[in-house]
This record gives C-alpha cells, structure tokens and sequence, in this order.
C-alpha cells in the first residue's frame, strides 16, 4: 500500500472516531441536562413549599403575638422551619460538588483534560450517588520529552470514598487509581490519544469534593505535580542497571529486541561503560533523554551475537558478494564489534556509526525516516545502513571510512563493490584511514 494512501486512511479512520466521540459526549451531555432540568425543578417545587409553609407561619405568629405565650410559640415555630429548611437541603447542603484538581505543568508533549461528571449544572451530585470522571491525556510523539513507558497518569479524591469502577488497564491502591499509558490502547498516529473513565462513591455528604489528577513518571525525577500535589519519582533511575532480561524475555530468535525501546540491561556487564557515558551525557538533560527505560539502545534484549550479525546482514543485503564487506565495516566502524558503538564528537550511533533521532535518541524505527539512522537495536542497524547505501550512495559505500580503509587490503581490493573507493582514494590513503579507523584489521 502506498505509504500516502494508508496515512489518510488512518486519518480518515481517526476522525471517525473523534465523531464518535463527540457524539457521545453529546449524548452523556443531553442527558446531564436533563438531569439538571430535574433537580431544577425539584429544588424550586421544595422552595415553594417552604415558602407557603413560612407564610402560614408568619400568619399565625402575628395571632400568637397579641400574648406572652404567643411569643414562645413563634420561637418554636422559627426553629421548626430552620431545621426543615436544612432537611430540605437549601443551598449546597444535600450535594456533593466534583471539583477538579490538575497538574499546571506536565511534561512536554503531554496535555490532558478531566471533566467531573454531575447532574446539575454547576456540577453537583446528590448525595449517596457515584461521581464519574472523563480523563483525556494526549502523548505528542512529535515533542514529547518523557518516554510513553514512563508516564503514569494518577488520580487521587481527596476524600472518603468507595472505588467502582474504571476503564483501561490500571492499578488501584488504597489512595489513588493509576494508568501507564505504555500499557493503554490509544488512537491517532502522531498524536495519541488516551481516554479514561473513573467512577467513585463518596461515603461523606455535604461536602465539596476535591479531586487531583497529575502526571507522574517512572524515572524522570518526577512530572506534573503542581495544582493537586503530584510528581516525584515512583521508581529508579537510569544508573539503576540490571545484569540481564528475565527469563521470559525472547534473546535467542533471530528478531529478539528488533523494535525494543532502549533498556536498562547491561548484558552480564558487556555495555556498562557505554551506558554509564550515555547516561551522563543525555539523560542529565530532560529534553535530550532517552526513550525507553535506559540507554541500551543497541542490543536491548542480550540477543546480540556475530553469528546472528552475518544471518541479518544476508536477509537484508541481496548481493551475496557485499555480505562480507559489510560485516568487516562493523568490525571496523563499531571498535570491538559493539551494537552499541557510539562516538561523541560525532554524535554517531551503533555498528555503522549513523545518526540519531531528534531531538531525542532511541525513537522507535521509522522506516520512513531520512537519514537513516544508527540509535536503533542492531537488527535495524543492518537495515538502516544497507537501505542508506541503496538508496542514498548508489552503493558507493563512501559514508563509511572504514569502507575506504577496508578496500585497501587485498581481501577487498578490486572487487566491485570497492570500484568507486578504489577510483577516488590511492592504496596509501586508504591505509592511512586504517590506522585510525580500523587498527586491528
């Protein structure tokens, strides 16, 4: 399917939906109303009752009035109508108002709305009936700072309560009710959209209800917050490494990890070093952070081996005469044949030493995506770079300076793919290319 055809089929399906919605907010809204309608009518049917009964009341008070007895009486009947006004709930006494709280500062990219749902129209409910709440959140993918997985979005009534119900995927603990987005449907593409509901009984009467709804986020330092007393960090951070995946985690297929989200694994030790480096130099910056959980962006599952390297390279490179080629250019570009090759001064990424998303490494592939980038596991790695010399360098090979050394040793010198590298660059140079590039060659 031709990539522009299937964008506005996904935008036509996603304003679908959006209509839908809409329509039933109306609905929900209608009846809202129609409620409102009716407590209207009940509160001014109670009024008018109170009213007839005070004026009767007054009448007899100015009988009464004529004797000393009779002032006792209107005083008896003064605090009869009183109590019966309360019991009659005037004013606010017989509702609960559902007053929202939000987080004033969320992370970047993400934005949310909360409507407290009542049956009249400044919000109440009656008393020993439910409150629901409508949560809205959007996750921009375009300018969002914190990775989808570390994003919580909390509520917490600050009240007695009795919880009922609620949609999606969430944990209810004994103060809060809480959803991992990561963990959600959503729709849209770019901007994805979550939407919750939330239903609660309040075991007081009376009262105003105060309700916070904040973003919180696994490993940021906290998130939201502000408004309602949120944010804080509810687990870890990214100097927290673990040795390796549970054992459930799939690392032996050959497409283990292909499209995993950075990671916190060190494999038994093997990335420590680079992942520590990484930590400093990106995640000390909010804006700048890595998707996902850590910064093994390369071998996010362990899957990786050199045997595994040459099967993908083969899958992905048509030619069989080029397969050797590229996989002595890993050897070389990544020192120690590391997926998770990375040179500062560069800002290059990975076995082939490309670039990096923006303006944060680790964004999921994109097969759309120009240039083609190196912060991917290194499945994509293989895919990114052989697809960037088909389609980019005429399979020139000339991005890659350990191509050019490579071609100056007799394993790869005069074969075709070497052609271009060899009517460019003399024998010396290419070698001089090697003592910096490729030294162990």
């Amino acid at each position: 399917m031709d990539p522009q055809d299937n964008q506005q089929g996904q935008e036509r399906q996603q304003s679908s939906v959006d209509r839908i919605n809409r329509l039933a907010r109306g609905g929900r809204t209608a009846y809202r109303r129609y409620r409102r309608a009716r407590s209207a009518f009940t509160a001014a049917r109670t009024a008018f009752t109170a009213a007839r009964a005070g004026a009767a009341a007054a009448q007899g008070a100015a009988t009464a009035a004529s004797n000393p007895v009779g002032v006792v009486v209107i005083i008896i009947i003064i605090i009869a109508l009183t109590l019966f006004m309360v019991i009659l709930g005037g004013g606010n006494s017989t509702t609960a108002t559902s007053e929202e709280i939000v987080s004033e500062s969320p992370p970047e990219g993400v934005t949310f709305t909360k409507e407290g749902v009542g049956d009249a129209e400044d919000g109440k409910v009656e008393n020993g009936q439910n409150i629901e709440y409508e949560i809205v959140v959007k996750y921009d993918t375009n300018v969002a700072v914190v990775p989808l997985e570390e994003i919580l979005v909390v509520d917490e009534p600050r009240y007695e309560y009795e919880f009922v119900s609620a949609s999606g995927i969430y944990q209810q603990t004994s103060d809060a009710i809480r959803w991992r987005l990561s963990e959600n449907s959503y729709t849209g593409t770019s901007i994805y959209t979550f939407a919750f509901t939330l239903v609660i009984k309040p075991l007081k009467e009376d009262f105003i209800s105060k309700n916070a709804l904040y973003i919180n986020t696994l490993s940021a330092g906290g998130g939201g917050g502000g408004g309602g007393g949120g944010g804080g960090s509810t687990s870890g951070d990214y100097t927290a490494w673990e040795a390796w995946p549970p054992a459930s985690v799939d690392r032996t297929s050959l497409n283990a990890g292909r499209d995993a989200p950075p990671s916190h694994y060190t494999c038994g030790g093997t990335y420590t070093r680079i992942m520590n480096q990484l930590a400093n130099n990106y995640n000390s910056d909010n804006k700048n952070r890595f998707f996902g959980t850590g910064t093994n962006f390369g071998d996010p599952v362990c899957s990786f081996t050199n045997a595994k390297l040459k099967q993908v390279i083969a899958n992905y490179e048509p030619k069989a005469s080029y397969r050797e080629f590229w996989y002595d250019i890993a050897r070389c570009e990544s020192p120690g044949n590391e997926p998770m090759g990375w040179t500062l001064s560069n800002d290059t990424w990975g076995h082939f030493q490309m670039g990096r998303s923006n303006p944060r490494p680790g964004k999921p592939y994109d097969p759309t995506a120009e240039p083609k980038r190196g912060d991917l596991p290194w499945q994509r790695q293989v895919q990114e770079a052989i697809e960037r010399n088909k389609k980019l360098l005429n399979e020139r090979f000339d991005y890659w300076q350990a191509a050019i050394c490579l071609c100056g040793y007799p394993k790869h010198s005069g074969n075709a793919y070497c052609s271009y590298l060899d009517s460019v660059y003399t024998n010396a140079k290419q070698k001089t290319y090697c003592t910096s590039v490729c030294p162990n060659y």
